[in-house]
């Protein structure tokens, strides 16, 4: 399943589609350039904020905001 969606989304129609609008819109992406494109799955930072599990995108993904929200919601509890 993962390798079928993998090859409709980065190779296929929609690749097409995604590679049409960033173009209309100035960008210089192709679609060689999203075909090379590989994804390195990480887990998420998880904590607990009264009683709840909060989630957040593990670095590098997350680059601009790193664990942000997890480390605010903590200096709020101090």
């Amino acid at each position: 399943m993962a390798v079928l969606l993998h090859a409709g989304f980065y190779k296929g129609r929609i690749a097409d589609a995604i590679v049409a609008a960033i173009q209309e819109r100035g960008g210089v992406m192709t679609k060689e350039d999203l075909s090379a494109h590989k994804c390195e799955h990480r887990e998420p930072i998880m904590s607990t904020y009264r009683g709840y599990h909060i989630y957040e995108v593990a670095p590098p993904t997350a680059v601009r905001c790193q664990p942000k929200f997890l480390y605010s919601i903590h200096l709020i509890l101090i």
